[in-house]
């Protein structure tokens, strides 16, 4: 597998992962477990709120999220993330959305008293079928250099 090291990281460069085919089965499988909300777990109920049928969470989508991110190739040596900022869900995600993921890098800088690793900040956005965002946040990680 090739690997990503901070130093090939590229400023402004963005990558596209995925597709995901989201399901009925699924949202409401994830929801019944995770987040039991009546418009995630019941179709009925669903059809009558505000989004007019079922979406997915918002755990199950950054459960989606790390999934496409661990797809991406070259695969990121990540050694650990710094956290997420400005998480959003501007969009609901639907039974049968094709979902897939960019990731833009929009910062970089070597780690100052430790030199074999760097800090990377990213843009990174889940999109539909539409290209319409169903997530979008700010991530911040550490990443490996090369020895």
């Amino acid at each position: 597998m090739v690997s990503l090291y901070f130093e090939d990281v590229r400023v402004g460069e963005t990558t596209t992962v995925g597709d995901y085919e989201l399901t009925e089965k699924e949202i409401i499988s994830f929801a019944t477990k995770w987040d039991p909300q009546p418009y995630h777990i019941d179709k009925r109920v669903a059809a009558l709120s505000i989004y007019g049928g079922l979406t997915a969470c918002g755990i199950h989508l950054m459960a989606i999220r790390t999934l496409l991110l661990h797809q991406m190739r070259p695969k990121p040596i990540i050694l650990g993330s710094l956290g997420w900022d400005e998480l959003r869900f501007p969009n609901p995600a639907r039974v049968d959305d094709s979902l897939h993921l960019t990731i833009k890098f929009t910062y970089k800088r070597s780690w100052p008293r430790r030199p074999d690793r760097g800090i990377v900040k990213s843009l990174i956005k889940v999109m539909n079928q539409e290209d319409s965002p169903v997530l979008t946040h700010k991530d911040a990680v550490m990443v490996a250099k090369r020895k």
